[in-house]
Order: structure tokens, then C-alpha cells, then sequence
């Protein structure tokens, strides 16, 4: 039988979920996209002030309930943008609200050039899970080709060591 896929993510400027999706594509993955119950803005002092909030007094922010069950999914694919070196604040609130162990997962993030403690503080909230990839991508809307072929060689790398 097939292993059962997820795709989890938090996008706000679409890099990782361009990145989730072409996973989900490669690997016929379902997605699960976390979305914040109050939308955060993507511009201007409204968008740095919310997000120093998360980042400078670590209020995190309120998620919308996930529709699927975790327990029925063996691989699970977490991806997020990082944020001031590390992973996004709604992410944080998703480990917070939802735990799940003895899954086989995979973890990336996405930036524009450096990824602070970003993957090492994600594996710390997946303890009870087995580690089977981590992965950057860097600049990933001006760099799609490339992306995509990250994805399909990070994928196939990780696999294929799965099975030596």
C-alpha cells in the first residue's frame, strides 16, 4: 500500500507555497495550508508592525481549526518562511496546537538568503518523528526553473537514500 502524504505550510508571500505545491505534485501529496484567523498584511508599517509583535514580544498568532486528521498520513512535508531566522510565528502556533508522532517528516523553509535557526528549531518540535529531509530554498518566485528542480533532486535524494 501507498504511503499517505501531507504537504503542511504557512505562505504570506507565496514563495512556500509555490515550493508545497510542487511537492505535492511530485509526490501526489494532499495540503494543508495554515492560515491565520486574522489575515496578517503583506506591505507597508501595518506588516512590520505585526510582525515585530510575533517576533519582539513572541505573541503568537490564532490559527483556523485544520479539517483533516493528522493520524491518517504517514510522511509529513512542513515548510515555512523564515522570519528573523527562524520559523514563521502561525507555524509555531500550529506545533503548539497540533501534535503528531511517528510519522516519517520532512522539513524546508523558504528565504531570501539566510535561514538563521530556522530547520534546526522546526526538527525540536518534531522529536517524535523520524527526520527523513531538511532543506533551504533560497529566492524561490525569481528562481522557478531552479526551484523546481531542487524539489525533484531534494525529493529523489531523499528517497532514494530511504531505500539503500
Amino acid at each position: 500500500m501507498d504511503e499517505k502524504k501531507l504537504v503542511i505550510y504557512y505562505s504570506l508571500f507565496e514563495n512556500t507555497e509555490y515550493v508545497a505545491n510542487l511537492i505535492s505534485e511530485n509526490t501526489g501529496a494532499d495540503m494543508l495550508k495554515i492560515e491565520t484567523v486574522t489575515e496578517i498584511p503583506k506591505k507597508g508599517l501595518a506588516m512590520f508592525l505585526e510582525l515585530g509583535r510575533f517576533l519582539m514580544f513572541k505573541k503568537m498568532p490564532e490559527i483556523k481549526e485544520i479539517s483533516l486528521n493528522l493520524d491518517e498520513y504517514d510522511t509529513i512535508f512542513i515548510g515555512t518562511p523564515v522570519w528573523a531566522g527562524n520559523m514563521a510565528a502561525p507555524l509555531k502556533t500550529f506545533f503548539s496546537k497540533y501534535k503528531f508522532a511517528g510519522k516519517k517528516v520532512a522539513v524546508f523553509c523558504t528565504a531570501g538568503k539566510t535561514i538563521g535557526s530556522t530547520l534546526e528549531n522546526m526538527k525540536k518540535e518534531l522529536v517524535d518523528n523520524e527526520l527523513i529531509g531538511g532543506t533551504v530554498f533560497l529566492d524561490v518566485l525569481n528562481h522557478k526553473a531552479e526551484t523546481e528542480n531542487y524539489v525533484k533532486e531534494w525529493l529523489t535524494t531523499m528517497y532514494r537514500s530511504k531505500e539503500d
